[in-house]
């Protein structure tokens, strides 16, 4: 008989990112990515939960980026395209694969991958961009 350990098996909660379309550029609202149909147009959209209901932001597309599901040594959530900088000051961009269905780090500098380590010996170097934002309802 076959038994599972479904203690073994790792679930996590597919976040995503996006600059809103009304001009806030460096800022970010974090939720739920989906394409909104207005008018016959699919618009870049992500929905964030809030006390009082659900709260869906025009986004630019070209900024939306998935969560890696892991945090950095300073426990900030940590995205597709952010800068992480080691213990030597080097610098790597998170980046996805689509074939591994999963994300790596990417050396510019030496043109070499890396598949994710064990992120807590790495800090996001571009905090702005990391720094979760909570929705406020108007």
């Amino acid at each position: 008989m076959l038994k599972k350990n479904v203690e073994s098996t790792i679930v996590r909660e597919i976040t995503f990112r996006g600059s809103p379309r009304d001009g806030n550029r460096g800022t970010y609202v974090y939720g739920q990515f989906f394409f909104d149909n207005h008018e016959g147009e699919p618009i870049p959209s992500i929905s964030t939960r809030t006390p009082g209901g659900t709260l869906v932001t025009e986004v630019l597309g070209e900024s939306v980026s998935e969560g890696t599901g892991k945090r950095d040594s300073a426990g900030r959530e940590v995205y597709e395209g952010d800068t992480l900088q080691d213990e030597e000051g080097n610098s790597y961009i998170v980046e996805r694969e689509e074939e591994e269905v999963g994300f790596y780090l990417f050396q510019e500098a030496s043109a070499r991958t890396f598949y994710f380590p064990d992120i807590k010996q790495f800090w996001v170097s571009n905090p702005q961009d990391s720094a979760k934002e909570v929705p406020s309802e108007e």
